[in-house]
């Protein structure tokens, strides 16, 4: 059911003009490695060229964009329901979860 829900989302967001970009965490390899999908619109990957982004694949552009962000919590605990996803430190982040300011 969770999957079949993913799917209308992506196919959902894949139309839209607002930039869109996700990852799930699709299990768990035998030797401890974490499988991990991306999921992205056209959309995102204009916003992402647009700000320097550039690769050979739109694969690559998104990987390049999650690599040097380097998008993690300001902190690992309590509520982060209203705090930065990213520290001053990364500007193209807004406060707001999963916006891009620009």
């Amino acid at each position: 059911m969770r999957k079949l829900l993913q799917r209308l989302i992506d196919r959902f967001n894949e139309k839209s003009d607002i930039p869109r970009a996700s990852f799930s965490i699709d299990g768990i390899e035998d030797d401890g490695r974490i499988k991990v999908a991306l999921y992205w619109n056209k959309a995102f990957i204009k916003k992402i060229r647009s700000m320097g982004f550039e690769a050979e694949t739109e694969e690559d552009c998104v990987q390049l964009f999650f690599y040097t962000s380097m998008m993690r919590p300001v902190q690992l605990a309590g509520d982060l329901a209203d705090e930065a996803v990213q520290s001053s430190v990364h500007p193209q982040l807004s406060s707001i979860k999963n916006e891009f300011v620009g």
